[in-house]
């Protein structure tokens, strides 16, 4: 007893709440994009560092995960998380948000 005791207070320790102070990052950056999505008309010109930046966050962003998809495939065996759901989950956000993304569209094209 005391020796789970001593692990669990060992595991706590090391928790560094970098996946939460991630999801909370990936949150906002979500947000922001939307609103930008809204913002930005097509055909509308854009400075040049704007475009820059937003390059540069989408390469960022899609660099992080295409990392942590190939590491849910091919990473780490001995983990016991179901990846088949995780990715269920990953296409129902995709879906969401591509049907977001579309609304708004059609919203915006009719008025």
């Amino acid at each position: 007893m005391k020796q789970s005791k001593i692990i669990q207070e060992a595991n706590e320790r090391n928790y560094d709440h970098e996946a939460d102070m991630a999801r909370s990052e990936l949150y906002r950056l979500a947000e922001y994009s939307v609103k930008l999505f809204k913002m930005i008309e097509p055909g509308d010109n854009l400075e040049g560092w704007t475009a820059s930046k937003i390059t540069k966050a989408a390469d960022y962003i899609g660099s992080v995960y295409h990392y942590m998809k190939y590491e849910a495939k091919f990473g780490d065996e001995d983990q016991d998380v179901d990846r088949d759901e995780e990715m269920d989950y990953d296409e129902s956000i995709k879906k969401d948000l591509t049907n977001k993304l579309a609304e708004q569209w059609q919203e915006r094209k009719q008025g």
